[in-house]
Parts: structure tokens; sequence; C-alpha cells
């Protein structure tokens, strides 16, 4: 079932309602069609999405992709690394687009980026249905003042929501 198509335009507030606000969902399509903000000369950069009860999928202007989950323990509201992988054909430059696809079913995540597949993640089984967000500045200090990001987003939920 489609859900939503939104052009935005970050910064935004980080807010559930600033970004996707959708039912939560467990088990979705999301295909997000980043703008890259500038070079990786100007600054570091970061793009991404936040899912059920507290994934974070994002990719970096250093060609990597990571997958964490911020946790309560040992410290309050600090992400936790459980994979990263390397994206060869993302393009980096200033101004060019990617095209992030995320497929969430039970206990896999598949990421596709500019209609390649790049993996398959094994995301925690006891997750949650989660408000799912697409965002920026996943990694403290990947963001530069007066900069935005655009994004266009197209959500599904898959069957049984």
């Amino acid at each position: 079932m489609f859900i939503r198509y939104r052009l935005l335009v970050f910064p935004v507030p980080i807010l559930p309602e600033a970004l996707v606000p959708l039912p939560p969902l467990r088990d979705f399509i999301v295909d997000a069609t980043f703008t890259n903000p500038y070079s990786k000369r100007v600054g570091m950069w970061d793009y991404g999405f936040f899912f059920s009860d507290s994934s974070r999928l994002y990719v970096t202007c250093e060609q990597l992709w990571a997958l964490d989950r911020e946790v309560n323990e040992p410290k309050p509201d600090t992400p936790t690394t459980f994979v990263t992988g390397h994206l060869p054909l993302f393009n980096t430059a200033a101004g060019f687009t990617n095209t992030l696809r995320l497929v969430v079913q039970g206990t896999q995540a598949r990421l596709f980026v500019n209609d390649t597949y790049a993996t398959t993640i094994t995301i925690p089984q006891s997750r949650e249905p989660g408000y799912l967000q697409v965002g920026t500045g996943f990694i403290q200090g990947n963001t530069q003042s007066g900069k935005e990001t655009k994004v266009r987003v197209q959500v599904w939920a898959l069957s049984g929501q």
C-alpha cells in the first residue's frame, strides 16, 4: 500500500511529525532520493533513515553505510553500531543525487543504492513497529551551517499492517 510522497529540505526540526509522519510500521519499503549538500572538501555529511524503535541506517560522504541503534546503556542516547560497509558506487559530488531504497521485512533489511543491491542486514528480532523518518546529521559534526539537503521520499507499507 502506497503511503506517502514528499519533498523535504533539511535542516528541519528533528521531530517525528516534522519529517515523514506515518503510522508505526514494522515492514515497509522506503525510497528516498537525496541531493548531496556540498563537497566533502567543505565538510562531512550523511543522510539516511530512522526506523522501528531506535534503528538508524545511514550513508556518509566517505562512501560508507552503517546500521546502528540508540541504546540507554552504558550511556543514554549513545548509538551502538551493529554493522558497516563500503558503497563504491555511491556518488559523493556536491549537487548530485543518490537514491536509497530500504526494504524491511521481519528481521531482514535490504539496502539498494542507485538501483543497485548493496547488502542485506539482519536487524534486531525484538524490534517493535515504529515511526519512519529520514534525516541528516547522524554523526555529530556532519552538517554545515546554512547548507541544505533535499530529499524526495516514497513509502509503502508491506502487507499485514
